[in-house]
């Protein structure tokens, strides 16, 4: 599973297939961020998530240091509780709570940016097929979904790696890493190889625990 996702995300024709995994984990990536801003005192104007996979969230105070890596960190350990929480909770009942969250993530953040509305729509979708899922789904199909979604989060650097990487490097484009070394004096490259060692890291010891306590 995990192999297979990893070779769609960096194949021409794989990219179609994972796209709506893609819109998933920047769903979670940017609720990281969102996360991040509101316990740290900041208020989150806007997010959205746009046609070719990447998203944004707009905001205003809070802790920068904390809220930059918490779409790649965030999202490693939001897989990593999925995957573990699968083993101890109905997995019907935790594709709901799943759906829920990705509808108030929607409901309450997410707005059109420059006339763009993949955001409403994919987090209006996701929610109702996971819900669905939730819903109508027998209990094993259900436990496999979120264990399959836990994945998808704990590969979101890995996804962006090659992004990240090229972007980082050249300091091109305003991603997280750029970002983030503006208040620590370290190459992006740093924080774009770290964040994907924890994703790795995380993902892998997830699973040793799911599949030992199986």
């Amino acid at each position: 599973m995990t192999v297979a996702s990893i070779l769609l995300s960096y194949t021409a024709d794989g990219r179609y297939i994972a796209y709506p995994m893609r819109l998933f984990t920047t769903m979670i990536h940017e609720g990281g961020h969102v996360v991040a801003t509101i316990i740290s005192g900041g208020s989150v104007q806007k997010l959205d998530v746009f046609q070719n996979g990447s998203g944004v969230t707009i905001s205003s105070g809070g802790i920068p240091l904390l809220i930059y890596p918490a779409g790649y960190i965030g999202s490693a350990l939001f897989g990593a509780g999925l995957l573990l929480i699968t083993r101890r909770m109905n997995g019907k009942k935790l594709l709901l709570i799943l759906a829920t969250l990705l509808f108030c993530e929607t409901a309450f953040f997410i707005r059109p940016i420059n006339g763009d509305f993949t955001g409403l729509l994919a987090g209006s979708a996701l929610a109702l097929i996971i819900g669905g899922a939730g819903l109508i789904l027998p209990e094993g199909i259900a436990s496999w979904i979120a264990v399959f979604l836990g994945v998808q989060c704990c590969l979101n650097t890995v996804y962006d790696l090659r992004v990240l990487l090229q972007t980082s490097n050249g300091y091109r484009v305003q991603n997280d890493a750029v970002l983030l070394a503006h208040y620590i004096p370290l190459p992006p490259i740093v924080f774009a190889i770290t964040w994907t060692i924890v994703g790795i890291g995380g993902l892998i010891i997830a699973l040793k625990v799911y599949l030992s306590e199986r």
